[in-house]
């Protein structure tokens, strides 16, 4: 689980990489839009696609990062 945790934080705290996904999503994402972040983890793309005006993200995953 640990092994899991630090790969997402590494994720979270990579500026120019979190730069990149939020671009991409506002280019394709429309305000109001419903967002599946399939395979989410922690989130973090589903909060950027919030961020870009999503109405609503359903995240999901099958992993222990929820734990």
């Amino acid at each position: 689980m640990l092994e899991i945790l630090e790969e997402h934080v590494g994720y979270a705290g990579d500026k120019r990489r979190l730069s990149s996904y939020r671009e991409a999503i506002k280019s394709v994402l429309r305000p109001g839009m419903i967002v599946a972040d399939v395979g989410c983890g922690t989130g973090v793309l589903g909060l950027l696609a919030l961020q870009a005006g999503a109405a609503r993200v359903f995240a999901i995953d099958d992993s222990p990062m929820i734990e």
